[in-house]
């Protein structure tokens, strides 16, 4: 996987942007709506702004549906949310616009309610080159399974979240 750094007019550049955007879309600040909506205002493409809050509740609710997390933020439980990119593949490419498929991690921890679980994701976004960076034009969620766990058929139940989630800084996060 290309270095993270700033996104720049080349493949490589499309492909960190497009793992970025994917964590932006798939990452922690899912559990906060207006940061969410805030920072998807800026990866979108300028003709898409004017849908931040429409696909920021898709995003929380579709995260939610599945897991619990954003509902028990919002009532003050610690959560965890996090992505980590596993992979890309670049389908296309221009130096105006790109296809990227992205194979990322999700972690999702809810205290007193599970441990932290993994769901493996693939997401092809298609970016332009607008204003000098990669902006999202639209996204397609093409897999999504929870990590095997073949002894533990649901969630497994947790009353803390592992001090790392609290008090690590993510890479490529503050």
């Amino acid at each position: 996987m290309p270095q993270l750094g700033p996104a720049v007019q080349t493949r490589a550049g499309a492909a960190n942007a497009a793992a970025a955007v994917d964590c932006v879309l798939g990452g922690p600040l899912v559990t906060t709506p207006r940061a969410y909506e805030a920072a998807l205002a800026q990866i979108l493409a300028s003709d898409r702004t004017g849908t931040a809050a429409q696909i920021a509740q898709q995003e929380s609710a579709q995260i939610d549906a599945q897991t619990g997390v954003v509902a028990a933020a919002a009532g003050g439980t610690r959560t965890y949310v996090g992505c980590i990119p596993l992979g890309y593949r670049v389908e296309s490419f221009t130096s105006s616009t790109a296809s990227v498929s992205v194979w990322t991690e999700q972690i999702v921890a809810v205290e007193g309610r599970y441990a932290p679980a993994s769901a493996y994701i693939t997401e092809t976004l298609q970016l332009v080159w607008r204003g000098g960076a990669w902006k999202l034009e639209s996204s397609e969620l093409l897999d999504t399974a929870w990590a095997p766990a073949p002894l533990e058929p649901a969630l497994a139940e947790s009353t803390t979240l592992p001090a790392q989630l609290l008090t690590f800084t993510p890479y490529g996060g503050s």
